[in-house]
């Protein structure tokens, strides 16, 4: 039994041994041929195995699914195809809109059909990588490549936001390469809502200059 290796300290190791490569459709075809009670407690001690809260939880499937970071900001609509072998009607399609402003991490729940009534299948947003910016939480992260005059005298240089706008960012008089500059507010969403921060490390080539000296 998987749970009593789990939580018997006496057990280093369990084997399961049989034929169910995929036990939740195993158990799915039997919940739909016999219904709630094949025999007497039977499901209760599926849900006990799996530590599920009931059927339907034993049911569910979950899915990652990585969305691009203009696509968190601005919403997208997908769809969620599902290729069950123990659904006799064959793939399930559900649509699944992804509203604005969504924070990664977020989870949709799709009840699933019949035969598979009461299971749901559970998509989790995260943040596909981009080229330019790079996601931390809800905090995002980029380089900028300034001149060294620039570095020393400070200034004013664009930056394109994650919106996809211009992007005023303050260089302050003799900043140091790798220093990390904060603008809030121009991160990713938050769960409990606002949005994070954007961190702009500067990077930029010191001027060197190699000189003949007189002897």
């Amino acid at each position: 039994c998987p749970r009593a290796v789990a939580f018997e300290p006496r057990f280093a190791m369990g084997v399961v041994w049989g034929a169910n490569h995929d036990w939740r459709d195993v158990q799915a075809k039997r919940l739909a041929k016999e219904g709630n009670l094949p025999v007497p407690h039977y499901w209760a001690h599926v849900c006990w195995v799996w530590g599920a809260k009931d059927v339907d939880d034993f049911m569910s499937i979950a899915q990652d699914v990585h969305l691009r970071i203009e696509e968190l900001l601005r919403g997208v609509s997908l769809e969620v195809r599902v290729k069950d072998p123990a659904n006799p009607h064959g793939a399930e399609t559900y649509p699944l809109t992804v509203p604005p402003e969504t924070a990664p991490g977020a989870r949709f729940r799709l009840p699933r059909e019949a035969p598979f009534a009461g299971g749901h299948v559970e998509v989790r947003v995260r943040v596909l990588p981009g080229f330019r910016f790079k996601a931390r939480g809800s905090d995002l992260r980029c380089d900028l490549r300034i001149k060294a005059q620039r570095a020393t005298q400070g200034g004013t240089e664009m930056l394109v936001s994650a919106t996809g706008g211009p992007l005023r960012v303050q260089i302050p008089a003799g900043v140091a390469r790798g220093e990390i500059l904060r603008i809030p507010g121009e991160g990713l969403p938050k769960p409990r809502g606002g949005r994070g921060d954007l961190l702009i490390r500067i990077t930029y080539r010191p001027e060197v200059r190699v000189t003949r000296t007189s002897r």
